[in-house]
């Protein structure tokens, strides 16, 4: 019981101890043992972004409320599991090895990360992963149409955004279409909303079409690679994780990494709260409660998004409009 007793008291100080390393090592200011470039680096964001996501997850989740428990042992603080699991996201590296410094079982490493993924996407994802509303469409399809490619609301990889506000109505040479579309790579099905490239063109027309149609797709492929650089756990993920887990980590590193991107360029500015600006039109959501319909409606859908001679009118259509607007550049 002694020993019992004496080794409950070591864990108590040494784990009050590496707090309060913690705090010396990054959050003491310029008496910090590092500067707030290696805190940038080693953590992906900037020091009040991370103090920022500390106290709202400790207000939003009693995980994340520092405990005592029967035998007067102090648990984890809230910085250490919040530390443990940003590490593990930016590292990709094993729950393990992060008892040395944080002094962190692997079991609650992994735990505190799961917390961590699900108050992280219930307090922030309606702000940093909301769905496109009318503006952002209008601006997709503006710059879509800038790169020469009308009606198109993005580009797929290995990621898939499920947009709400569709445009109603477009025209491209003449021909109108209801439907916004990606463009995808060859592993993709042959929809009326996916448009692949031409893997051997025959034509010259088709040549410049497939030129700025993989060309306009580095986008994402870029995009997903700075995502990866970032958060390593997204290059590889252990198998320990299951398609929920995954699913949640995913998602939580998308919520970050536009928060780092807000905090970057927006220094000074309050975002401890969020509202739609005044002039921004955020869609109310209809409900529609005649199942019978509903089906309908989907099953009509369906099939509009998998005609295949709507995708090829439509893939013929754009290759004429890149030529009309772009074949004079060619040499």
């Amino acid at each position: 019981m002694v020993a019992l007793l004496l080794a409950d008291t070591i864990f108590v100080v040494t784990g009050k101890k590496r707090h309060d390393q913690i705090i010396n090592d990054y959050f003491k200011g310029k008496q910090s043992k590092y500067t707030r470039e290696h805190f940038r680096h080693r953590f992906r964001m900037n020091v009040e972004l991370f103090n920022r996501i500390l106290r709202a997850i400790e207000n939003n989740d009693d995980y994340f409320t520092q405990k005592i428990d029967a035998v007067e042992k102090l648990g984890l603080s809230p910085l250490q599991k919040m530390m443990a699991a940003v590490r593990i996201l930016a590292y990709g590296c094993p729950a393990d090895f992060l008892d040395e410094y944080v002094q962190i079982g692997e079991s609650t490493a992994i735990e505190s990360l799961k917390y961590f993924c699900d108050v992280v996407i219930r307090v922030f994802e309606t702000q940093y992963l909301r769905k496109p509303n009318t503006n952002d469409i209008a601006s997709l399809l503006k710059e879509g149409e800038d790169r020469g490619f009308l009606g198109m609301l993005g580009s797929l990889d290995c990621v898939h955004w499920h947009w709400k506000n569709c445009p109603t109505a477009w025209h491209v040479q003449g021909n109108q279409y209801n439907m916004g579309y990606y463009l995808s790579d060859g592993i993709y099905p042959s929809y009326a909303t996916l448009i692949q490239t031409i893997s051997q063109p025959t034509s010259i027309k088709e040549k410049l079409f497939a030129e700025r149609q993989e060309a306009v797709r580095k986008d994402v492929e870029l995009a997903f690679g700075v995502l990866q650089s970032q958060w390593h756990i997204v290059k590889g993920p252990k198998p320990m994780w299951n398609a929920k887990d995954l699913g949640k980590i995913m998602k939580t590193c998308l919520i970050l990494h536009n928060m780092i991107i807000e905090s970057e360029y927006h220094q000074g500015i309050n975002h401890e709260s969020w509202e739609p600006h005044a002039d921004e039109m955020v869609d109310q959501v209809d409900i529609e409660h005649d199942y019978t319909f509903l089906v309908s409606k989907m099953i009509n859908r369906m099939k509009q998004v998998r005609d295949i001679g709507r995708h090829n009118d439509l893939k013929m259509d754009l290759i004429n409009h890149l030529w009309d607007n772009y074949g004079g550049q060619q040499t």
